[in-house]
């Protein structure tokens, strides 16, 4: 299991008000490193930590979720299976690593695993 790699954690959170929820996390010492807030989404980060940000259209059942990024899909989804844990919709395949894959916790809790074509490493950042 110590060799699976799931890519790094952003924890992320429905938010009713962007701006203002933008406004609260900026004064706790977050910034924003991707995203379009005009749209109602980004990532900030402090640190290690990572939060997204994301309006109803975006998350609009769930109102916390993990997601980790950057792994390799198709090693994940066979890890998983293999595990005998089942994704809650069909898996996404683009390519070699990228695709998403959404799972839920024994508690009901939103996990999604997802790659974007060529994203392997966390983005470079300093959190401070």
């Amino acid at each position: 299991m110590a060799g699976m790699d799931l890519g790094w954690l952003d924890v992320c959170l429905r938010v009713k008000d962007f701006a203002a929820s933008q406004r609260f996390y900026e004064t706790l010492g977050f910034r924003l490193v991707e995203g379009e807030p005009t749209k109602g989404w980004g990532v900030f980060v402090r640190d290690q930590a990572r939060i997204g940000l994301f309006v109803e259209e975006f998350m609009n059942e769930d109102r916390f979720s993990l997601n980790f990024r950057g792994g390799c899909i198709p090693e994940i989804l066979q890890h998983i299976v293999t595990h005998q844990i089942e994704p809650t919709v069909p898996p996404v395949i683009l390519d070699e690593r990228a695709g998403s894959i959404q799972l839920r916790d024994p508690d009901g809790n939103l996990i999604f695993i997802d790659s974007a074509p060529g994203e392997v490493s966390p983005p470079t950042w300093s959190g401070r």
